[in-house]
């Protein structure tokens, strides 16, 4: 798929099918993010891959913290979002890192290549930030002393979300 076609086309899908996502289109949209441009070429990311039982303990951490932060109502679409996503790609950098403005910026570049090779392989994804309200348990779940910073609900899509509206030129250049 063209670049930027691919680009226009792709969508936050937030439905997914049961369907088994390859392993070679996995290791595609994990390679990608490899190549993603980031400061210093420090490339700080590191991926873990939650499927399954493990996938299923992160929705049980995050539903127990919504039952106590009910106004988070944003949090049950993500909850349903990974509950039905076959793949959670959970994206850390170390904690000890000066560079962390740097390596969030960097981090940012991999998943939208992430996303973008998920779009051109026909598959579905969410970049997700509301695990950060669970970050604690979920790094103590993988065991790891890593810096969670974001996730990635990769699937089949069961939806064909419209395009959501966007700024025009105009509106984001400085004059």
């Amino acid at each position: 798929m063209e670049v930027t076609k691919c680009i226009s086309e792709r969508r936050s899908i937030r439905k997914f099918k049961d369907d088994v996502v390859e392993n070679e289109k996995l290791v595609q949209i994990l390679d990608s993010a490899r190549f993603a441009p980031s400061a210093k070429n420090r490339q700080p990311w590191k991926f873990f891959i939650a499927q399954g039982e493990i996938k299923n303990q992160i929705v049980d951490i995050l539903k127990k913290w919504f039952e106590n932060n009910k106004s988070h109502t944003g949090v049950l679409g993500t909850i349903n979002a990974i509950s039905h996503a076959p793949i959670l790609i959970l994206v850390f950098r170390y904690s000890d890192s000066p560079w962390e403005r740097c390596d969030a910026l960097s981090i940012g570049g991999a998943i939208e290549n992430m996303l973008l090779t998920a779009t051109s392989l026909g598959l579905g994804s969410l970049w997700i930030a509301d695990v950060l309200h669970i970050k604690r348990e979920i790094e103590t779940l993988v065991s790891t002393d890593l810096d969670l910073y974001s996730a990635v609900a990769i699937g089949y899509s069961d939806e064909n979300p419209s395009q959501r509206p966007r700024k025009t030129l105009d509106e984001i250049l400085l004059k």
